[in-house]
C-alpha cells in the first residue's frame, strides 16, 4: 500500500503588490464565493498570464481552498471598520507564522532579516524573495502590524532609484478636493485620488484610499530621511 501523498502547500505570494492590493480592494465591493482566472481576469485584477500566480498566493494566505472555493478568512473581510483590520492581521499572521516564529520584534528588525527568511526558512530565489519581501509588507501594513523605519525606507530607497530625486521638503502629491480650482489649474479626473508627478518624468494617479495612505506614509519617512542628511 502506497503512502498518501503530503499535502501540497504554496509558497508566498510573489510578483506584483498591487495584485493584491486590488483583490482586496474588490473584497470590500463584492460579495466573492470563488476565485478563478475569469474571475480575476474580468475585474482587471491581474493579467491572464499571471492569474494562476496569484491564485497560488490566495491559496498561501488562506483566503480560497484548493477549489477556488472562499473560506471562512475570505468572508470574515465582509466587513468594514477596527474589526477587519484585526481579522486580517489574523490571517497574515497565520499565513507567514514561519516568518514571525523566526523574526520575533519585526518592528524592530532589518530589511535584510525579511529577504534572508523568504530565502532560508521558504527556499525562494533571490529575485522571488524580494518580491516576496514587498507582498508581505503591503500587507503587513494593511493589517496594521508595525514594521521598523529600516524596512520602509529600504523600500522607498528601492522605489527612488528609478525615480528623480524630489526636492527635500516638497510634497509631490496633488490631492483632489471639492473646491472649485482657479482657472488653469489641473482638475484631476473622478476615480483619482491623487496624482504623484515626476520631474521629466510624467505622473503616477493613485486611485483608491489604501494605496495614498501607503504612499504618504513612505513620503513621510523619506522625509525625516532626507531632512538628517
Amino acid at each position: 500500500m502506497s503512502e498518501p501523498k503530503p499535502e501540497f502547500k504554496p509558497g508566498p505570494p510573489t510578483g506584483a503588490a498591487i495584485w493584491y492590493t486590488d483583490f482586496l480592494n474588490k473584497l470590500t465591493r463584492v460579495k466573492v464565493d470563488k476565485v478563478d482566472k475569469n474571475f480575476l481576469i474580468t475585474n482587471n485584477i491581474v493579467s491572464e498570464g499571471n492569474a494562476n500566480n496569484v491564485i497560488r498566493g490566495l491559496k498561501f494566505l488562506n483566503l480560497i481552498n484548493e477549489d477556488g472555493s472562499a473560506t471562512d478568512k475570505i468572508k470574515s473581510l465582509d466587513i468594514v471598520g477596527p474589526d477587519y483590520q484585526k481579522n486580517f492581521e489574523i490571517i497574515v499572521h497565520e499565513a507567514y507564522a514561519t516568518l514571525f516564529e523566526q523574526i520575533k520584534q519585526i518592528d524592530q528588525s532589518h530589511f535584510e532579516d525579511l529577504l534572508n527568511c523568504f530565502k532560508v526558512e521558504y527556499g525562494m530565489a533571490p529575485s522571488t524573495a524580494g518580491q516576496a519581501v514587498k507582498i508581505f509588507i503591503t500587507l503587513a501594513q494593511r493589517a496594521g502590524i508595525k514594521l521598523s523605519d529600516q524596512i520602509l525606507e529600504n523600500i522607498i530607497t528601492d522605489a527612488e532609484k528609478k525615480k528623480p530625486k524630489q526636492e527635500a521638503g516638497k510634497i509631490p502629491f496633488k490631492r483632489k478636493n471639492k473646491k472649485i480650482v482657479d482657472e488653469g489649474e489641473e482638475q484631476l479626473p473622478e476615480t483619482v485620488l491623487a496624482r504623484l508627478t515626476l520631474k521629466d518624468t510624467g505622473y503616477v494617479d493613485i486611485k483608491n484610499r489604501d494605496d495614498l495612505e501607503i504612499a504618504e506614509a513612505y513620503w513621510k519617512v523619506l522625509q525625516k530621511k532626507l531632512a538628517t542628511t
